[in-house]
């Protein structure tokens, strides 16, 4: 049993308890082509869910890469976008609460755009910490925002497994130790991740049966 001995269930935002990834996409390539970059749909798929897409444009300018990050703010705040809810979310929630287990979401997302999907699907209920992108001074994968999980609940590393779906949030596991299950999104593929140690999943829901 995966959860067996964990305290502390840690999920994304993006990609695993919300479909945004399409969104996400979108934004890859508005960025290009606004900034005249040359790219295809192989390019704004793989970086959809890269929080250093604009150092990784523009590694000789900052301004650039503010230009960039400024496109992405603009237009994940258009017309109130609310991503649908993945079926199984409520579902698996309540089982861990049910479970006594803790737990929290973990998001590079603003304070606004998390609270109000969660008020719109009404999650509050189920989750005992969320994490946003200015609770912290460096983003993933560097092991800052685990350190305040771990320090809000008093537990240590042992007690936290994380539900993630990238590469970031993979490197973010390794630097801290953390016990890390990775689910299977159109983002990425098993192919991509033959190599590494990370469990690979289909399915969410039938791993976490509580």
């Amino acid at each position: 049993m995966y959860l067996e001995g964990k305290e502390i269930i840690t999920f994304d935002f993006d990609g695993v308890i919300t479909d945004s990834v399409s969104r996400m996409i979108e934004w890859v390539k508005k960025v290009c082509v606004e900034m005249w970059i040359d790219a295809d749909n192989d390019f704004y798929k793989k970086h959809a869910s890269n929080p250093n897409l604009p150092q990784l444009l523009f590694p000789y300018s900052i301004l650039k890469q503010e230009q960039a990050k400024k496109i992405y703010v603009d237009f994940m705040d258009e017309s109130n976008f609310i991503p649908e809810l993945i079926e199984w979310t409520k579902d698996i929630f309540s089982q861990i609460k049910e479970d006594n287990k803790n737990i929290a979401f973990f998001s590079s997302k603003m304070k606004d755009d998390i609270d109000k999907i969660m008020l719109h699907y009404w999650l509050e209920e189920f989750v005992d910490l969320t994490i946003w992108k200015n609770c912290v001074n460096k983003n993933k994968p560097n092991p800052e925002w685990f350190k305040i999980i771990m320090k809000h609940f008093w537990k240590n590393e042992d007690d936290l497994i994380m539900l993630w779906d990238s590469q970031s949030d993979y490197d973010a596991s390794i630097n801290w130790k953390i016990d890390f299950l990775w689910v299977n999104t159109w983002v990425l593929s098993k192919e991509d991740w033959k190599k590494l140690w990370v469990k690979n999943i289909d399915s969410i829901k039938s791993l976490l049966k509580i």
